[in-house]
């Protein structure tokens, strides 16, 4: 679960093969049920508003998580 008492922070990912609804599957398997501010900003890139920066890896995990991770 995010610690409600740290600062949060935007963060970014590209669209690329991700929708809003597989970023915020995506943030509460890893922070819990919050509400993350998920939104497309300027038609490639996707903000959400979560308690830490995330790391190359967990962008790696969330890109996998797109319907053509893999192929």
């Amino acid at each position: 679960m995010a610690d409600q008492s740290a600062p949060w922070t935007w963060d970014t990912t590209s669209i690329y093969d991700l929708s809003v609804e597989i970023v915020n599957e995506f943030l509460v398997e890893k922070f819990g049920k919050y509400h993350f501010y998920t939104e497309e900003t300027n038609g490639d890139t996707i903000k959400f508003w979560i308690p830490r920066k995330l790391s190359r890896m967990e962008k790696a995990h969330l890109k996998a998580k797109g319907p053509r991770a893999g192929m």
